[in-house]
This record gives structure tokens, sequence and C-alpha cells, in this order.
């Protein structure tokens, strides 16, 4: 296994080990916005609904540049447990078996955005390399580049 997968794949479980969807919702302020007006109303309006998805995908990119099917998984449950009104189906729902669709959900259209996004600012391959060459490595600093630079840091 690559190095650099590998360093994913322990701070993936790392990383689940000591998330806390909460935590990561007060550390900023459009968080601690949703979670006032989930106080309020007891439900989430679907701006709010793509905060959270934003938020959660948002800090994941920084960490890794996969997110699999049980992060997905694990993401909605977290949303699940912290806005109990919420449907995990609306932020992650799989494929049906034996389907040739993708799967849907704010968490899933968020990903595949800022994928396709930062795809845009990767560097090309050179034409003597395999396609496979370092791939992860640059995606994966390429995307925490992007974030800081989007996040001001």
């Amino acid at each position: 296994m690559n190095a650099t997968v590998e360093a994913e794949v322990l701070m993936g479980n790392f990383f689940f080990e000591n998330f806390s969807l909460k935590k990561l919702m007060d550390q900023s302020i459009s968080g601690r916005m949703v979670m006032k007006n989930y106080q309020n109303t007891n439900f989430l309006e679907k701006t709010d609904q793509n905060v959270v998805a934003a938020i959660i995908i948002d800090n994941h990119l920084k960490y890794s540049s996969h997110v699999s099917v049980r992060d997905f998984k694990r993401y909605s449950a977290e949303i699940k447990q912290l806005f109990p009104s919420e449907n995990e189906d609306l932020y992650y729902k799989p494929p049906a078996p034996k389907s040739k669709s993708n799967p849907t959900g704010k968490l899933y259209g968020r990903f595949k955005n800022m994928s396709a996004k930062y795809r845009k600012i990767l560097p090309k391959p050179a034409e003597n390399s395999s396609p496979n060459d370092n791939l992860v490595e640059e995606e994966g600093s390429a995307v925490v580049s992007a974030l800081q630079e989007t996040s001001g840091k």
C-alpha cells in the first residue's frame, strides 16, 4: 500500500474515533447559526442542510481526498444524532444493489462538486508518467492547499 494512502487510512480511523459533529459545528459562525436555528425550530431549512454538508465535507477534505461509503454513512448517522428530525437518506443514499446509478444526497453532492472544482487546479500528469504516479499525494496536497486558501489560512 502506498505510504500516503496508508497514512490516509490511519488518519481516517483516528479522525472518526475523535470526530464530533457538534464540536465541528461550534467551530464556525455558520455552524453555530445552524445549531441556533435548529434549537428554535426543531428542523433544518434547505440552506442549513447545505451548510451542514459543506462543513462536514470541507473538513473531511482537509485530511483526505477520498470519502468512503463508510465515511458517508457515519457522517449521515452523526447528522441524525445531532439533528434528530433529519432524514439520513437526505445526506447520503447509496445506489440500489446491482444498479448503475450513483449515490445521492447532500454529502455526496458536495463531495462531487468540491472534487470537480479542485480537479481543475490539480497539476496535469507528465506525458511519460503513469496515470497513478503520485496521484494521491498530488491530489491530497492540492485539495488541502485549495481549502486553506479558501478558508483564509
